[in-house]
């Protein structure tokens, strides 16, 4: 069996096809999450997020936008 690291599959994705997955198990405190919101609104996101395709449903999941 081939292993084929999913670094070697990056792909841009609009952001209308990510929907936050139910399941983060991240905690952040509220004042942390308000710099990093509005990081995210003025620079964009700067490093790649993973995301899982769900073929039926034609979207991706995505852990790290769920909370945002």
């Amino acid at each position: 069996m081939e292993f084929k690291s999913p670094v070697y599959n990056i792909i841009s994705v609009p952001i209308e096809k990510i929907e936050p997955n139910a399941y983060n198990p991240n905690a952040v405190a509220p004042p942390e999450m308000k710099l990093l919101y509005e990081s995210i609104k003025e620079d964009g996101y700067t490093m790649p997020i993973v995301c899982y395709y769900d073929k039926e449903k034609e979207l991706y999941y995505c852990r790290w936008f769920s909370y945002i």
